[in-house]
C-alpha cells in the first residue's frame, strides 16, 4: 500500500480540480475564481459553488461542502475514496510506482477512520418508512395508520433486545400488504 498524503500530492499534480470542472462544463478556467451552478444539490437558481484557482479548491455554499479534485470525482460518481484513487491513477495513467510504501501505523490509522460506520438500525427504519410512502395511496386509511403505528412504534418503544425481531413481524405484516395490493 503506497503512503496516502505522497498519492494524494501525486494525483494533485496531474489532475486539477480546475480542468475537471471544464472538462464538465461548470467553469471556464481562465479566471482566478469563478462562480459555477454546483450539479449535486438539486436545480441552482443561482450559482452557489466557487472554483478558487489558487487552492485548486471549489466550495458549495448550499451543500457546505469544499472539493479537490478526488472529493469532486467520488461525489461526481458516487464512489468512495479508494476507488476514486484507482479510478483517477488508471484514467490519467499516473506512475505510482515512486511513491514511498505507508508505514504499518499509517496502515492501521487508515483502517481505523475507514471502517465501516452503517447504523443498521437506522438504515432498516429507513426503508420501512419509505415502503410506507410509496403506498400510501394504494391502501385504505386504517390499513395505512396500522403500518405508520408500527413503524412509529418500532422505531421509539422497541427496546434494541427486541428491534430485529419486531422489524422483521413488520416487514412481514407489510409484505402481506404488498401482495394483496398487487393481485388487484
Amino acid at each position: 500500500m503506497k503512503d496516502i498524503e505522497s498519492l494524494k500530492e501525486l494525483i494533485k499534480q496531474h489532475v486539477s480540480l480546475g480542468e475537471l470542472l471544464r472538462i464538465d462544463g461548470r467553469i471556464t478556467n481562465t479566471l482566478e475564481e469563478e462562480q459555477f451552478g454546483c450539479n449535486f444539490h438539486g436545480i441552482d437558481r443561482k450559482k452557489s459553488a466557487r472554483y478558487y484557482r489558487v487552492t485548486d479548491s471549489a466550495y458549495c455554499w448550499v451543500c457546505k461542502e469544499r472539493w479537490d479534485s478526488i472529493s469532486y470525482i467520488c461525489k461526481k460518481q458516487g464512489i468512495g475514496f479508494g476507488e476514486a484513487i484507482n479510478h483517477i491513477v488508471s484514467e490519467y495513467k499516473i506512475d505510482v510506482s515512486v511513491l514511498p510504501e505507508a508505514t504499518e501505523e499509517h496502515v492501521r490509522k487508515i483502517q481505523r477512520v475507514t471502517e465501516s460506520k452503517v447504523d443498521n438500525k437506522k438504515l432498516a427504519l429507513e426503508k420501512i418508512s419509505q415502503a410506507i410512502m410509496v403506498v400510501r395511496e394504494d391502501v385504505d386509511l386504517p390499513t395505512y395508520a396500522k403500518m405508520a403505528y408500527a413503524y412509529m412504534v418500532l422505531k421509539y418503544s422497541v427496546p434494541e433486545e427486541q428491534f430485529l425481531e419486531q422489524c422483521a413481524k413488520l416487514k412481514s405484516g407489510m409484505l402481506r400488504v404488498f401482495e394483496r395490493l398487487s393481485k388487484k
